[in-house]
Parts: C-alpha cells; sequence; structure tokens
C-alpha cells in the first residue's frame, strides 16, 4: 500500500514539475521583438507589441474621478436617508446661492438602495468654497445621517 501511494506521489510531482515548466518556455516565446518597418524615406517604425497598446490606452482615458471640494452625503442606516435634512439642505442651497449672488457647480449622485446621496461641490475659488463650508457646519453638523468632508473624492 505505502509503495502505491509513493509511486502516485511521485508521479504527481512530476507532473506537476513538467507543467511549471511548459509555461515558462511559453513565456519566453511571447517575448519576441517586431521588426522595424519603413514608412517614409528616413523614419523607420517600430510595430506595437499588445503591452504597448493596452498602456496607450489607458494613459488616454483617464478613469481618476476628481476631488469635491466638499461632498455632503446623506447616509441611511437600514431605515432611509433623512428627508426632513434633505429638505433643509435644498432650500438651504436655493437660499444661499440667492442672499451672496452665488451661483455653486455641484453634481447630486444617487449610490444606495435606501436613497443614498451624495452632492459634490466644485468650486475654483478656495475662500468662497471655505465660507460655504463653515455656515453648512454650522448649520448641519449634528443632524443624523449626513456626513460633510472637504477635499474628498465623489462616488
Amino acid at each position: 500500500m505505502k509503495k502505491i501511494f509513493y509511486f502516485l506521489s511521485f508521479f504527481f510531482l512530476l507532473f506537476l514539475a513538467l507543467s511549471v515548466q511548459a509555461k515558462k518556455k511559453k513565456k519566453k516565446a511571447a517575448k519576441s521583438v517586431p521588426e522595424m518597418t519603413q514608412v517614409d524615406s528616413t523614419v523607420f517604425v517600430r510595430p506595437r507589441t499588445p503591452n504597448e497598446q493596452t498602456q496607450l490606452l489607458k494613459d488616454t482615458k483617464t478613469d481618476e474621478k476628481q476631488l469635491a471640494q466638499i461632498r455632503v452625503s446623506f447616509i441611511s442606516r437600514g431605515a432611509g436617508i433623512n428627508t426632513e435634512a434633505l429638505a433643509q439642505f435644498q432650500d438651504f442651497l436655493a437660499n444661499y446661492q440667492k442672499e451672496n449672488h452665488t451661483t455653486l457647480h455641484f453634481e447630486s449622485k444617487p449610490w444606495g438602495r435606501e436613497g443614498e446621496l451624495d452632492y459634490c461641490f466644485l468650486a475654483n475659488e478656495e475662500e468662497q468654497i471655505q465660507l460655504f463650508y463653515n455656515v453648512l457646519m454650522e448649520k448641519f453638523a449634528n443632524v443624523d445621517r449626513i456626513f460633510i468632508k472637504q477635499h474628498i473624492k465623489c462616488r
């Protein structure tokens, strides 16, 4: 019985070692350098490898999200968002823009199943956004299920 066990173990290890070596050979064969082709009488161009093409696509497509200067998040803990606070916030936002004769650029982004919502504010003027942040914190700092953060990515 022990002989059969050792015999099967030996063949299993041999099979494993051969499969690892075969994978290494395939990787080495795939790394061939393409030849140069002449496009003009003076310019030689080497065709791009698949890795270079995917890297080029990654460089042209930027998936990085812009940092919002202020993010106001209405969250839920299993019972939905604070709808009263959302109505107060929307009224406050409209009144703030009228009183200060300014237009705040923002996006509202829903992100959850229970009505979770983010307001992302962007502005070029740091003083204006800091003043708005201070007023927001005075009014909504202790309100349940609202988070107000600065310099954070939007969802």
